[in-house]
């Protein structure tokens, strides 16, 4: 059985790359994940970006890093299997069933 993943992304100022990396999670082959984003005070057109996809933005109050970010993302997420990427990355359509398998 398919194990519910969560995708944790911490975001600052990604807006150049946010919108391909949420493209490339929502056109994967694995059906049971959710994605979780974590603002950390971006400045530019990040969280319209993030906006018009189907996942969970938790902007934070106050500029606090990646580090932070991606462990308010783990606090906030249902999945049984935690996988972090940036907001730079673009992963492969088969890349959430790898990380099934692996686990």
């Amino acid at each position: 059985m398919d194990k519910r993943i969560s995708v944790i992304i911490p975001n600052y100022n990604g807006g150049r790359t946010i919108g391909k990396c949420l493209e490339a999670l929502f056109a994967s082959s694995y059906s049971s994940f959710e994605v979780v984003v974590v603002d950390d005070c971006s400045t530019d057109s990040s969280r319209e970006i993030i906006g018009r996809f189907p996942c969970r933005l938790i902007p934070l109050g106050e500029r606090s890093g990646a580090s932070r970010a991606r462990n308010i993302g783990a606090q906030n997420s249902s999945g049984e299997v935690l996988f972090f990427i940036d907001a730079d990355c673009i992963v492969q359509e088969d890349t959430l069933s790898l990380v099934d398998r692996a686990v």
